[in-house]
């Protein structure tokens, strides 16, 4: 395991080569599969069951609900179409593809039967040059430690019709618009945009935000927890806090590594000026205490 302190280093200055894999392993990661989706049959969402659906339907998962990884929260998905099944030769829809391995997410839309669509997007996960509109999720699934990762695919939402004019006309592109502002809504809704998921970006990005500010974009959520009226700070409380995020990174770490990136950014956006020294006091405390050779978030450092 490489060293990311040096020894010989009195301002701690880290080794940024270390590697998320070579220290958790990826099968502490909770199977995407079974969270509390439902089996889609109050939307009527089936797969197929044909012998020749070798692609879309392994993948797809008939549900009631989307899982945001980012805000570990539930929504509910939609049929418009109701009581007409959803299937792989549905079409003018807003779906969600679910990295297996480290659950980041991509939200999509289109006029085409899915499985039509989802093939192009399986040749730009495997590389191919024709098929890279999507770059970050191209560049998920062709390299990296995801690399020939599986995944799953979900109906948010299917809409009336097929997308295209009448008397087989071309796409209908007032629909299209409307659709991609629908696809933005949920880009934004389940914070899949780059880099809290693998959407390049807004279709209609919006203005006075720059596109690193991306979470400026984001709608605001009621909260889970009500937070206290009167906070009083100490330095006793502050080292309590310390503590119990690192048990709580921790034990993220360990068990629930999809978790972790949401606690570390939840916790230390919120965190006061104070509390941010106190935590970086107790993290170079612990260094300092055991010399060089400690155990932190987990891990043996020797």
């Amino acid at each position: 395991m490489p060293n990311i302190f040096s020894k010989h280093n009195s301002n701690l200055n880290f080794n940024l080569s270390v590697v998320v894999k070579d220290i958790i392993p990826f099968v502490h990661i909770n199977d995407y599969r079974l969270r509390d989706l439902g089996s889609g049959e109050s939307i009527n969402v089936k797969k197929c069951n044909s012998n020749r659906c070798k692609e879309f339907c392994p993948r797809f998962i008939p549900s009631d609900f989307v899982y945001s990884v980012s805000l570990d929260r539930y929504f509910p998905c939609v049929n418009l179409e109701y009581p007409k099944i959803i299937n792989c030769k549905s079409q003018n829809l807003i779906y969600l593809i679910t990295c297996s391995k480290c659950l980041l997410q991509y939200v999509g839309q289109t006029c085409s039967v899915i499985s039509v669509r989802f093939c192009m997007h399986r040749a730009c996960m495997s590389g191919k040059k024709y098929a890279s509109s999507c770059k970050r999720l191209c560049d998920h699934f062709s390299s990296g430690p995801c690399k020939d990762a599986e995944h799953f695919v979900q109906i948010i939402e299917n809409w009336e019709g097929d997308g295209h004019l009448p008397n087989r006309g071309g796409e209908d592109q007032e629909l299209s618009r409307k659709r991609k502002r629908q696809e933005d809504h949920w880009m934004l809704k389940l914070r899949t945009i780059y880099p809290y998921g693998l959407n390049d970006s807004l279709n209609e990005p919006q203005k006075g935000v720059l596109d690193h500010s991306v979470g400026l974009n984001f709608p605001s959520l009621p909260r889970k927890y009500t937070r206290p009226n009167n906070r009083v700070f100490n330095h006793s409380k502050m080292q309590r806090s310390s503590e119990t995020f690192i048990a709580k990174l921790r034990h993220l770490l360990v068990h629930k590594i999809d978790q972790a990136s949401k606690l570390i950014r939840v916790s230390l956006s919120n965190m006061r000026k104070k509390e941010l020294k106190a935590l970086a006091g107790y993290i170079t405390g612990s260094v300092s205490r055991e010399r060089w050779n400690f155990t932190l978030f987990g891990i043996r450092w020797l």
